[in-house]
């Protein structure tokens, strides 16, 4: 039997933009599990910024992500294609072929890594909202105009009101916020794949105790997101560690 693969099937994108920012953009390679983090601009301070949360990135992971509700992403690697600021910096240390096949993750090798111009780190991706969820946001919170876009992530902000507020002049479907009572809302069509809303503050709760008391950070400017698992299923992830710093005075 003869498959007929066309050249479209085979030039796929390379890569893809998942999200951006004014201090970088987020990028997945055709699609696989591990997001790329890209500094926006050429620039010394912008890659020693983002080193430094590629080294908070990791001890945060090895010390508080054992059991908690809310995961953070394992960072796998950092490079900077300029060698005098740090080359390639891999999380983990060198394995024997046969070690590495009983990984439960992706190995990042420095080749992974060269589509990459600017200093970049590789951590776990976070997936997509599943399609039905996004549509149902969509639909329930967005402009007519938009209702046929899908939200990919959320942000959860329980502490603030986006119901009673006046419309935004801009929508990011890449990033959009979920006040209790839309989370509450998505809740109620998928009570047996989300989590409800008390069990998810006291998750947020749980993970800021664990930043403060057991990495010894603060959580300056930490994200608390809702996203999916890479098919029908959710994840809560919490992102974004450029902002944070040691604290002077951790108490164990």
């Amino acid at each position: 039997m003869t498959i007929d693969v066309t050249q479209d099937a085979i030039d796929e994108p390379s890569l893809v933009k998942i999200g951006a920012g004014s201090f970088a953009t987020v990028y997945v390679v055709r699609g696989g599990p591990i997001a790329y983090k890209q500094v926006a601009h050429v620039s010394d301070a912008q890659a020693q910024i983002l080193r430094h949360e590629y080294d908070i990135l990791q001890e945060i992971y090895l010390k508080c992500n054992t059991d908690s509700f809310f995961a953070i992403p394992r960072a796998f690697a950092y490079n900077d294609p300029d060698q005098n600021s740090g080359g390639f910096v891999p999380s983990l240390p060198s394995l024997s072929s046969s070690a590495r096949r009983h990984l439960a993750h992706p190995i990042v090798t420095p080749n992974i890594m060269t589509p990459f111009t600017r200093a970049t780190y590789a951590m776990d991706r976070v997936h997509a909202l599943p399609y039905d969820a996004g549509m149902i946001i969509s639909k329930k919170f967005l402009p007519e105009s938009l209702r046929k876009t899908t939200v990919s992530l959320c942000r959860l902000y329980f502490g603030k009101n986006y119901t009673n507020a006046p419309p935004p002049r801009f929508f990011n479907t890449s990033n959009f916020p979920l006040d209790e009572e839309r989370y509450v809302n998505l809740f109620e069509s998928f009570p047996e794949l989300l989590d409800p809303v008390n069990v998810v503050a006291s998750g947020m709760g749980e993970m800021l105790s664990r930043l403060h008391f057991k990495a010894c950070v603060d959580a300056r400017d930490v994200e608390f997101v809702l996203g999916g698992d890479g098919g029908g299923g959710f994840t809560y992830f919490v992102i974004d560690y450029n902002q944070v710093c040691s604290c002077r005075v951790c108490i164990s």
